[in-house]
């Protein structure tokens, strides 16, 4: 991971702490629609990775199904790279992780948590930064 002093090297205006704060709250409203299938995802995700959320989320309405991640607690972040208008945040939570069909769990658990890696592309769009590819490298329970 970067540093603060390598990240204010590239662009000093940020406040680096504060910034990966924005991102892991941008983090959460995501797993928070994407839980509750609602499909407005302005200013949280952008380009084709939007198009996809927004299918996969349409499609689980349309079969009752459900992705749900709950219960996040962050373990740590950091940001793996940056540059003016792109960075990577890595994420580490722990987590219950779970999918349902018609309220029935089919997949994962509710009752035992696992712990996850996810890396994050941002891109910066009009001042603001958001996910545009999402990547669970690790998990582990």
């Amino acid at each position: 991971s970067l540093t603060n002093e390598e990240i204010n090297k590239i662009d000093s205006t940020i406040d680096v702490d504060k910034l990966m704060m924005n991102l892991y709250e941008t983090y959460l409203c995501f797993e928070d629609k994407m839980r509750n299938l609602d499909n407005n995802l302005d200013d949280l995700v952008t380009g084709d990775f939007k198009d996809f959320c927004i299918n996969k989320i349409n499609n689980f309405k349309a079969n009752n199904y459900y992705d749900i991640k709950d219960d996040i607690n962050l373990l740590g972040y950091s940001i793996t790279e940056f540059s003016n208008n792109t960075l990577k945040f890595r994420i580490d939570i722990n987590c219950f992780d779970y999918k349902t069909i018609n309220n029935e769990i089919v997949s994962g658990s509710n009752l035992t948590k696992v712990e996850q890696i996810i890396l994050l592309t941002f891109e910066k769009i009009n001042n603001k930064w958001l996910i545009s590819t999402y990547d669970k490298i690790y998990e582990k329970n």
